[in-house]
Formats: structure tokens, sequence, C-alpha cells
């Protein structure tokens, strides 16, 4: 026997058989009867033809990504506390508008409302220059107290951040500390609005919102929030005064995790920041086309500031109505996290004699959720399935192949050979 010749096993005829796959020897073999070779192409061809359409089923069903969720469910003893945004419902401070209106305008004793303050400013000062100087100048106008945790300083523990948002000012604040679960944990702070109630201003609040940290509350502050109100209620005896009363709210919060594949069926950012980004990029570039001029809060340098109260009350209107729009109607088609952490609370309040708004953020409860996208039909269970269809219709394994594979290196080398 040669060298390079293979020693191949025997079949039922006693053909030296020189693949694994059952009857293509008897194919091959001319000597064999017409009618014995035409049923075993038949056969061959029947189980081949199966195999292709049954193995594109599968690479087809491999790639459209099936997934699946699974939930986990933890018990953290300390758990990073979210990012929390308060924004007055006064979108500016009332006293610093009204000075500024006085001093630049000038007037009656009675001074219009701020709505009308503000938009006869927006005509004299470029609103840029104006949103400075009716903003709430520090954190300390809004939070008179605040406290993380049992007796930790919200200010020592963490940083307050003020942000310009379609809702005003607005102050988010975040700390790296974790806190533990239940009521007397997790931030207190007590909220006040910088003016006084009167029987002409009967009203104010604020707008709380809880967040990720690192996530613009730009849209969601004005989206998604729990709202408390200060009023100003008149005594009904005719002497005149009244009293304020003002919302205390409790907030119990449950997280979820939820985690994502990033797959060419359904791709996601690894920032956790980045849908937010291109939500508020989208959403300043509808306006802006719109209106051609942007508000303070807009960070397109190429479009100028408005510069009338009339373009001012127009790019805000907008801006109003665009945000009550869902995702799909502003077609910004942008890309979901893979990995974010939503926070799912319920609220409840009550109505206290005070002039200032009481609020409580903590966890429930210790469990930390987590909703993990899995691959249902990794590769392989694809090659698990190719070899199940390949051993039932063809008898065929990977040395199958092999054998095959060096068949036809034989056959070419003796090809070789006989031209040479």
């Amino acid at each position: 026997m040669s060298e390079n010749s293979v020693i191949q096993p025997s079949d039922r005829r006693g053909h030296k058989s020189k693949t694994g796959i059952l009857g293509l020897d008897v194919i091959q073999q001319s000597a064999n009867h017409i009618v014995r070779r035409l049923v075993w192409l038949t056969a061959l061809t029947t189980c081949l033809v199966l195999a292709v359409v049954h193995g594109a089923s599968l690479i087809q069903r491999y790639r459209s990504y099936p997934t699946r969720v699974q939930l986990d469910v933890s018990n953290r003893q300390g758990i990073a506390l979210p990012a929390v945004t308060v924004c007055p419902l006064d979108r500016f401070d009332v006293n610093r508008l009204e000075r500024l209106w006085r001093h630049t305008i000038g007037g009656p004793a009675q001074a219009p409302d701020a709505t009308d303050q503000y938009y006869q400013l927006a005509d004299l000062l470029p609103v840029q220059e104006l949103w400075h100087k009716i903003a709430y100048s520090d954190a300390q106008t809004l939070f008179s107290v605040c406290y993380l945790g049992r007796g930790r300083d919200c200010q020592s523990e963490g940083t307050f951040q003020a942000v310009w948002t379609p809702s005003g000012t607005c102050f988010t604040y975040s700390s790296e500390r974790s806190t533990l679960s239940g009521h007397f944990n997790g931030i207190y702070a007590r909220l006040r609005i910088g003016h006084q109630l009167n029987e002409y201003t009967k009203s104010s609040g604020w707008k709380v919102t809880v967040h990720q940290v690192g996530v613009s509350a730009w849209l969601t502050s004005s989206r998604q929030y729990a709202e408390m109100t200060t009023r100003y209620k008149p005594f009904t005896n005719g002497t005149g005064g009244g009293t304020v009363k003002s919302q205390h709210m409790n907030i119990r919060l449950t997280p979820k995790e939820f985690n994502s594949i990033d797959h060419p069926r359904q791709p996601c950012s690894s920032e956790p920041w980045s849908r937010a980004d291109c939500e508020i990029e989208c959403f300043q570039r509808i306006v802006t086309s719109i209106t051609n001029c942007r508000l303070p809060y807009m960070t397109d340098d190429r479009v100028p500031y408005c510069n009338t109260s009339s373009s001012v009350r127009r790019t805000e209107e907008l801006v109003a109505q665009l945000i009550t729009e869902t995702r799909s109607q502003l077609k910004c088609n942008c890309i979901e996290s893979c990995s974010k952490v939503v926070y799912m609370y319920e609220s409840e309040s009550h109505t206290v004699n005070t002039e200032y708004g009481r609020i409580k953020i903590f966890y429930d409860t210790a469990l930390w959720v987590t909703v993990n996208e899995v691959f249902l039909y990794t590769w392989v269970k694809l090659l698990c399935d190719a070899g199940n269809i390949l051993c039932l219709l063809l008898g065929a394994s990977v040395l199958t192949f092999f054998e095959i594979a060096e068949h036809m290196v034989n056959r070419l080398m003796a090809l070789r050979l006989c031209f040479e």
C-alpha cells in the first residue's frame, strides 16, 4: 500500500468506503446496478436538500438574535443614591425678576404678574443675560435644610448643580454615597419658594424628578415628575391675611436595572446617558429648525438666541407643545442605552400649615432587581442542532467532513499525477 493511500472502512457490500456518508460510494461505483445507484442517488439527494433547507432555517433563526429576559433579585446592604432634580414651579426667582423689572422699566406700584414682566424684559435685554439675572442664585434659595441619611448634611456628602431646562432654573443633587433602605434613610429636604405668598400670588411649588446619575434631566424634569405645591389661603372672617399650606411628600423608590445586548437587530450604546443626550439634541434641532432661534438652555452655538419677546414666546410655546409628544412622534431614532436604571416610585403626601415643603426620598426595600437580556439561541445551540440534522439525514459528523476533504485532496493529487 502506498504512503498516499487512505485506509477506508468497509461498507455492507464489502466495498471500500471513501467517505463516511452512506450511499455515496454506491453511487460512485459503476459496477453497481443502475437501479441501485438511482435509488441511492434519490435518497441521498433528498436528504441533502432537507439538510440544506433545515440548516438555512437554523442560520436564519440564529441571525434573528432571539432573546429572553432573565430576572435577578439581590439583597444589597448599601444602595447607590439616584440623582434628584428639583425645579420650582416659578421658573425664575420672582424677587429678582421684579427688582430687575422695576430697575429697567419702572412702572406702577402694583407690578404686572411675573410672566408679563419676563416678556417685557425680553424686548430690552438679550435673553441669555436676562436668564442670568433672574435665575435662582444658588441651591440654598430652595433647599433650606437637606440631610443625607441620619445627620449627614447634603452639601458635605454630595453636590448641587444648577441646570437650565424648559422648566427654568433647576438644581440637581447627586452623591457617590450609598444608603440603606427604610424611611429614616435616603434624602430629607425642606424646600422654600424664595418669595412670600399673598392674595395676589396664591400658589407655587416644586417639581421633583428622580433619575439616574449622569443622565441629564433636561427633558425628564418636564415629563416625569412628582409635583408639590404650597398655597396661600385667605381667612374667611373678613379680617384680611391668610395662612400658607404646603405639601409634605414621601417618595418610596423601587429601582430596576435593565441590561440589554448590543446586536445588529437592536443596537444599543454602552454609555448610560447617550439616549438622553441624543433626545435633547434631536429636540433642540426640531425647535430651532422652526423658530430659527434658541433659548439659553439650548446648546447649538450655530443658532442665534431669540432677541424679541415674540420670538421667545413662540419658541417656549413650541417647546411646551413638543414636550408632550412621544418619542415615536418626534422621530429622533435615538439608540437605547445598553445599561440603565429606572426608578419606579410611589408618592404619598399630606398638607400642613408651613411655609416650606418637605420631601423624603428613600428606598422601600433593600432588594435590587436586575433585568438581563440573554440570547435564546447561541452559536453552541446552532452547532448542536446542525450536527443533529446532519447525523439524522446524512449520517455525517465533523470527522466525516475531514474524510471528505482528505478524499478530495487524494483525488486532486491523483489527477495531477495523471497529467504529469
